[in-house]
């Protein structure tokens, strides 16, 4: 890969690689550009209990 030639370019020594999957959290950052927020759960909840209110009334 091209990372060697570079690095043999520049005299730098790779000590080591390490090559991992994705997280689900890698995946939706790569989706959307953000990460999932407690306050977006809480959002929900708050508007599960208003509805859970209303149906009380």
């Amino acid at each position: 890969p091209e990372i060697f030639k570079i690095s043999s370019a520049l005299e730098i020594k790779i000590i080591s690689i390490s090559l991992t999957q994705p997280t689900l959290d890698d995946v939706f950052i790569s989706y959307t550009g953000h990460e999932m927020r407690d306050d977006d759960v809480g959002f929900n909840r708050k508007r599960e209990h208003a509805k859970m209110k209303r149906l009380r009334a």
